[in-house]
């Protein structure tokens, strides 16, 4: 039981290593019953320091351009995860501010990765929220990963919406393609998001990185992804 214990402990040591070069594009489609699909494209980009750097469209609010930076903690090992505080800004549709943390681990072929993010508009007091996305899923084969995703919306002054689903992708070399759906037993409420994602990274082996992007809707009958 120690020895498990050193070894977990181990895992978990905090490390800033410096790590490879990472360019993606990722683009996403989102449907939902009753609306007319939503396009939503970014990019991000890791140095050789693991500093950050992320854009996005209609990702926070429709019709909303965010940048956001920051920097990269890992530790690789029998538990490898990383953790990526970043700060951005709005301008669009939404004006204002974003603080967040996206964290990604993986244990043999298991993997989990979470985004959360605060974000604020300048203009409306009540035009903030807190979102949450979250994803456990297991990696069949090289080229086949499935599992289970979540989301959760907290409005200002809103009950919070929770929404649970299920995911599988497909990968090749340096392509991604994820599908998600949430809701499936309710047709009104039926929520499917697809994506293609393209990811160079400057060394042999390439970083999982199934996380998608976030398309939401402050107004009170909005919705998120």
């Amino acid at each position: 039981m120690k020895s498990k214990l050193l070894i977990l402990l181990a895992c978990l040591s905090f490390k800033t290593a410096s790590t490879q070069k990472t360019v993606g594009v990722e683009q996403y489609y989102y449907m939902r019953s009753g609306e007319n699909a939503t396009i939503v494209p970014m990019a991000h980009y890791t140095s050789s320091r693991n500093w950050y750097g992320e854009a996005r469209y209609n990702y926070d609010e429709l019709e909303t351009f965010s940048l956001y930076a920051g920097r990269t903690f890992m530790n690789s090992g029998l538990l490898s995860w990383s953790a990526t505080p970043v700060i951005g800004g709005l301008i669009g549709k939404m004006t204002g501010g974003s603080v967040g943390l996206n964290m990604d681990m993986d244990f043999d072929k298991l993997f989990l990765s979470s985004q959360s993010q605060y974000s604020f508009s300048m203009d409306e007091r009540k035009d903030r929220f807190f979102f949450s996305w979250s994803e456990l899923g297991y990696q069949a084969t090289p080229w086949l990963f499935g599992g289970m995703a979540m989301q959760q919306t907290n409005l200002y002054k809103a009950l919070g919406t929770l929404e649970t689903g299920y995911m599988l992708g497909f990968s090749l070399r340096n392509w991604t393609i994820p599908f998600y759906i949430f809701s499936p037993a309710d047709k009104n409420q039926v929520h499917i998001v697809m994506g293609l994602n393209w990811e160079w990274q400057n060394s042999k082996k390439i970083k999982k990185n199934f996380q998608p992007s976030v398309v939401t809707n402050t107004a009170e009958s909005g919705v998120r992804k």
